[in-house]
C-alpha cells in the first residue's frame, strides 16, 4: 500500500531557533537537497502515482533558494498537490509571486502565538510583525494574480498565556 503523502525535506536549514523544536539537538549535517537527489525522489512519486507531497520537515523550506523551482517540478510531473509548512518569515514578495505561479496548492504557516510577546519568546529570532505582514503579502499577491491557490492556513498552539 503506498502513502497518501510522501514528505520531502529539501533543507533541513531553519532561521529560528524554536523553543519546542528538536532539530538543533540532531547531530546530521545541515543543508539543502541536491536538485539531482529532489528530482529522482519526485520522479519516483510521479511514477508510483503519489498525489501530495509536502516540501518541509525540520527546515524552513523558503531557505531554499530553489523552492519555486522545484515546486514547478513537482506539478510538472503530475503530483496533484504541493504544499510546505512555514514559518512564515522568509516569505518576501519576490518569493511569494514565484511560488504562487510555480503552483503551490498549500502553505501552512505556523504562528503558535496569538500575539507578539509570546510569538518571539518561543520562535526566537523571528519578528511577529513580518510574519504577519508576510502572510498579508501572500494573500494580497494570491489575489492579485487571480489565484485560489495556495490554500493558507494559519496554525496556532496554545502556549502559556496567549
Amino acid at each position: 500500500m503506498l502513502p497518501d503523502i510522501v514528505q520531502i525535506e529539501s533543507t533541513n536549514i531553519c532561521n529560528a531557533r524554536c523553543v519546542f523544536c528538536p532539530r538543533d539537538q540532531m547531530r546530521r549535517r545541515q543543508g539543502v537537497m541536491e536538485d539531482g537527489l529532489y528530482r529522482k525522489v519526485v520522479d519516483e512519486c510521479a511514477a508510483l502515482g503519489i498525489r501530495h507531497v509536502r516540501l518541509h520537515n525540520y527546515g524552513e523550506p523558503f531557505v531554499d533558494r530553489a523552492l519555486p523551482s522545484k515546486i514547478a517540478y513537482a506539478k510538472e510531473r503530475g503530483i496533484a498537490e504541493v504544499g510546505v509548512i512555514s514559518n512564515g518569515s522568509l516569505v518576501t514578495e519576490e518569493v511569494a509571486r514565484a511560488v504562487i505561479e510555480a503552483g503551490l496548492d498549500a502553505i501552512n504557516i505556523s504562528v503558535d502565538a496569538s500575539g507578539r510577546t509570546v510569538f518571539e519568546q518561543t520562535r526566537v529570532g523571528l519578528k511577529y510583525d513580518q510574519v504577519i505582514a508576510n502572510v498579508e503579502r501572500l494573500v494580497r499577491l494570491r489575489k492579485e494574480l487571480g489565484r485560489a491557490r495556495p490554500k493558507l492556513v494559519l496554525s496556532f498552539v496554545r502556549q502559556g498565556n496567549s
